[in-house]
């Protein structure tokens, strides 16, 4: 079962904290999840290898205690905070947060975070004919984490390939650099950081 990540992004003011839009679809990039709370860190769905896996910015923290929630979700004044497909034609509007691995981290911390992220090994499934087009250094154009059922053949390495005339896919690695492929979400925050000041981005998952 897949996971997603639910949150909003808020601005201090004053002793308050004030819910702001965020140019962020909430997509399901398990390595930005792997990077800011340690979630789903080097594996994907069903337990598949994906990549080597990250100290995290932070390990969940929990919710702030001044964050306010009613049951299960986040009161919202300005539905423009919320993703298009969030917003309801009427109030009152409201925000999930998720059901699992609460947490929030500061502009400032995620910035910083940012700065340090590595590179790693990622991995990843590719059939026989992509993988003997593949390059074997750059991130293929598209991969699985794992492959099953009635005449896979795999194998994990191409020395087990040399083994086994009749394989039909293969596991391999490549190294990729976690800046560029995160720079999309920082970026954002950076932009916030900049014409708010001090920001925080409060948010969970669901699975």
């Amino acid at each position: 079962m897949g996971t997603a990540i639910h949150g909003i992004m808020q601005k201090r003011v004053n002793d308050q904290w004030e819910d702001i839009p965020f140019n962020f679809g909430e997509d399901r990039h398990y390595q930005l999840f792997a990077v800011l709370a340690g979630v789903r860190n080097g594996y994907g769905c069903a337990g598949c290898l994906t990549g080597e896996a990250v100290v995290p910015i932070a390990e969940p923290r929990g919710l702030p205690e001044d964050f306010t929630m009613d049951y299960d979700v986040h009161p919202v004044a300005n539905p423009d905070v919320l993703l298009p497909w969030q917003r309801e034609e009427e109030g009152p509007f409201e925000k999930w947060i998720g059901d699992h691995s609460f947490s929030w981290l500061t502009g400032q911390e995620m910035l910083e975070g940012y700065e340090k992220l590595p590179v790693v090994t990622k991995y990843g499934v590719l059939p026989r004919q992509e993988y003997e087009q593949w390059d074997k250094v750059s991130e293929p154009e598209s991969y699985s984490g794992g492959v099953c059922g009635p005449g896979v053949v795999l194998v994990n390495s191409v020395e087990a390939a040399e083994r086994t005339p009749g394989w039909n896919y293969i596991r391999c690695s490549w190294q990729q650099g976690l800046k560029e492929e995160l720079a999309y979400f920082f970026e954002e925050v950076r932009n916030l950081v900049q014409e708010h000041g001090e920001i925080r981005y409060v948010f969970g998952f669901d699975s």
